[in-house]
């Protein structure tokens, strides 16, 4: 009887990243990332501040997140409170988005901690 050796490999290959690597500037995402990347974007498109006196910043309204502004434009969304948006096929088929957007220093994290708690709950 004929014995038969079996070699069985495997491989286990740990990633460790750094998370603060993951974050980049608005300025900094290129066509590329957009096309190759889920994203998630953290500011609304605007910064209104309807109380405000009307010189305020020139009249002007405040971009705050310029990729957020122009994925709102592209799918005709309308942010205009504190909230998270989930956007499928955001700036190409088959790769989303998630759009962070709150009112002052607070508003984001406060949005940000609602949506782990939606995603724990599932």
């Amino acid at each position: 009887m004929k014995k038969s050796l079996i070699v069985i490999i495997v491989c286990v290959a740990v990633l460790i990243i750094d998370p603060e690597s993951l974050i980049i500037n608005d300025n900094e995402v290129t066509e590329e990332m957009k096309n190759k990347y889920n994203i998630v974007l953290i500011g609304g498109p605007e910064l209104i501040r309807p109380e405000m006196p009307p010189n305020f910043h020139l009249g002007k309204q405040i971009i705050r997140n310029p990729l957020t502004k122009e994925l709102c434009e592209m799918k005709h969304i309308t942010i205009k409170e504190s909230t998270y948006i989930y956007v499928p096929d955001a700036f190409v088929k088959g790769k989303n988005a998630i759009i962070v957007a709150g009112e002052g220093v607070e508003g984001p994290k406060n949005v940000v901690e609602q949506l782990v708690n939606e995603i724990v709950k599932t």
